[in-house]
């Protein structure tokens, strides 16, 4: 297993793939860890580089000290890639995956970015929206129950409920997350000048469609693509679809 040491945590990662390739790096979403991406490695990795995480407190990866914020999670990534080498790579975030990735698109360098059903607004992210579904239950029970109720809300169809994304998860890190309400600004949307891809799934309870419209019109180059029956997780739906658009976007 393959760590990397930053600030107070310990980060579990991935790095598969054709040597010297374009670096793919992949950011799972809140209560999620590296093996969300595992029904696509095999298609990708022929052609790319693939560098995959746990984010701190889920996975493998050691729970900070500290609560961190976007900016922290930015220069995390970007250490460990200048530690590694790799240049300019394709960001690809899923959900709070991808507000780190827009984060980090307005620091540092990068090819192209691709913000997968992107939780920006977080009036309709995945805590806002099962606070109100539970709010009568206390705090630490609601997010220990809320990692087994969201399988059955976002993972569809019903064979997807035993999904390993929910398993080894840090009750306490994720509601640090929640606690933390670090928020995406429309200038730093406005920073974003590379070519961006968005991806959501027209059915996705946590992200509706309308959120994506609102923040989308402030990124210059972008393409819009939207899974007419996914829900929160089209590549594990849809993963031929997923895998054509993800493919035509970073071959153009």
């Amino acid at each position: 297993m393959s760590f990397y040491s930053h600030k107070d945590s310990k980060i579990y990662y991935r790095i598969l793939g054709k040597k010297g390739a374009l670096p793919l790096v992949f950011l799972h979403g809140w209560a999620q860890t590296n093996q969300f991406w595992n029904n696509l490695i095999k298609e990708l990795t022929p052609k790319y580089r693939l560098v995959i995480f746990d984010l701190p407190g889920c996975g493998n990866s050691q729970s900070p000290t500290t609560i961190w914020n976007l900016k922290d999670y930015s220069h995390m990534l970007h250490d460990f890639l200048v530690n590694q080498g790799l240049k300019k790579p394709v960001l690809i975030g899923h959900s709070f995956g991808a507000r780190i990735a827009l984060d980090y698109a307005s620091r540092f360098s990068l090819r192209k970015l691709v913000l997968y059903s992107p939780g920006i607004n977080r009036r309709y992210n995945i805590l806002n929206w099962s606070h109100r579904k539970l709010s009568q239950l206390s705090l630490i029970f609601r997010f220990t129950s809320l990692m087994y109720w969201l399988q059955s809300q976002i993972f569809r169809p019903k064979s997807f409920k035993n999904n390993h994304v929910f398993k080894k998860i840090n009750t306490r890190t994720m509601i640090s997350i929640y606690l933390k309400k670090d928020n995406i600004q429309i200038s730093l949307l406005k920073k974003i000048d590379i070519p961006t891809l968005i991806l959501a799934g027209e059915k996705d309870k946590i992200l509706p469609l309308s959120s994506i419209k609102k923040f989308a019109k402030y990124i210059k180059s972008k393409k819009i693509y939207i899974f007419s029956d996914a829900h929160h997780c089209a590549h594990i739906e849809f993963q031929k679809a997923f895998l054509f658009q993800l493919k035509s976007f970073l071959d153009d």
